[in-house]
């Protein structure tokens, strides 16, 4: 095969894949063979050529067109459809980028009704979330009042158990005093002491109180007991008390209407110019 023939060969079939008319290839071969030969080519009958591959060109391009909507017909999804015209490559658009329009109303309303749930859902989400946190916040500050409120009775506590520790130990030692007071009166005697003569207030005192001015023990007068002397100017009269005294020996002493005066019935002792009455306390 000639060098002519295998590009004219070649060149029956452009880009597309569709196939030139033998007529326009013979007329083409021709005028190839007179280029080859003289080195000339008539410019009218490029010109015309130029024309002739012009009409060859678009007769293909609306070949390539109908074969492209027969290929729609066949595939209307358009997926991985590939259409090539002047080198150039068409790629329709797929199932997953079809605009909204190609919905019918029944998708349409059940995608809005799904896009409307979701934003209701993700509202109520944020609400919820919103609540929860408020509610850990009140949570936290009543931890945190509870904290003080254990400080406080802590604190409480602690106080009121240092009283009761306090207050026991006070009870403690005034239960020993009373048993000890309880035990010492266990040991105490009733006394009665008497005083006959004259006056109108008489009081004893003695060793017995310490000799305290302010702690005389004053002395009450005997019903029917007064006695006219023999002069008859003034009664004498019987008067007593009675004492809770210790065992043992005491000295005493009468104070009639101020002056100090001694018993001359009852045990004497003397010390220098004082003369004192005694007492004794058997057990």
């Amino acid at each position: 095969m000639s060098i002519t023939e295998n590009i004219f060969t070649n060149a029956t079939t452009d880009s597309t894949g569709i196939s030139v008319e033998p007529s326009i290839n013979s007329s083409l071969q021709e005028k190839v063979a007179k280029f080859i030969q003289s080195g000339e080519l008539d410019a009218a009958a490029g010109h015309e050529e130029g024309m002739g591959a012009t009409e060859t060109k678009d007769s293909v391009e609306t070949e390539s067109i109908s074969l492209h909507k027969e290929s729609l017909e066949h595939n209307p999804s358009g997926c991985s459809t590939r259409t090539i015209l002047n080198g150039s490559t068409f790629k329709p658009v797929g199932d997953d980028h079809l605009p909204a329009e190609g919905l019918t109303g029944a998708d349409a309303d059940k995608v809005l009704d799904v896009e409307t749930r979701k934003r209701e859902n993700q509202a109520e989400i944020t609400k919820l979330k919103l609540m929860l946190h408020q509610k850990e916040l009140e949570l936290s500050r009543l931890k945190e009042q509870i904290q003080k409120e254990k400080l406080s009775l802590s604190n409480l506590q602690m106080k009121a158990e240092a009283e009761i520790n306090k207050a026991q130990k006070l009870i403690s030692e005034k239960d020993e005093e009373l048993q000890a007071a309880e035990e010492s009166l266990l040991g105490l005697k009733e006394v009665k002491i008497q005083y006959r003569g004259e006056g109108e207030i008489v009081e004893v005192t003695g060793s017995f109180n310490g000799w305290d001015p302010d702690h005389r023990i004053g002395m009450d007068p005997q019903p029917s007991s007064g006695i006219t002397d023999p002069i008859g100017s003034r009664k004498s009269r019987l008067w007593s008390t009675t004492l809770w005294l210790y065992p043992g020996t005491y000295e005493i002493k009468f104070i009639v209407d101020g002056e100090w005066r001694i018993d001359p019935e009852r045990e004497l002792v003397t010390r220098g110019t004082i003369h004192n009455n005694i007492l004794r306390v058997d057990r």
